[in-house]
């Protein structure tokens, strides 16, 4: 619930979001994670903001059709796995500037991870 008493500290924390956001996003951008489709036919590597770094192949022997398939799972759980990264770092974010109790925060983060 919000509380008007915070407000002082909310504004301090609103005034260092900008900063504290690109530090968020280049230690984001650091972090690494792989994933895999078709037993491990397809393997893409991501960074925390869900740029793809890399793919990799094994499937010499699958259609064309199927590996498609499978690069597009391998995409879509590397930008929903980046998308759930960025939420946590956005919470903890919001923690330390202590502006998690701002009216619409809790949507904003909601609108920001598709939750």
């Amino acid at each position: 619930m919000f509380k008007f008493g915070n407000i002082a500290s909310m504004m301090s924390g609103l005034q260092k979001l900008p900063e504290a956001i690109a530090e968020m996003n280049d230690q984001l951008r650091q972090e690494t994670f792989t994933v895999e489709a078709g037993d491990r036919a397809v393997v893409a590597h991501f960074n925390g903001l869900g740029e793809m770094q890399r793919i990799e192949f094994a499937a010499a022997d699958h259609e064309d059709s199927v590996l498609q398939q499978w690069i597009c799972e391998a995409t879509n759980r590397g930008h929903a796995q980046a998308k759930q990264m960025f939420a946590e770092s956005m919470q903890r974010l919001t923690e330390e500037l202590n502006i998690g109790g701002l009216p619409g925060m809790d949507g904003a983060m909601a609108s920001l991870t598709g939750g």
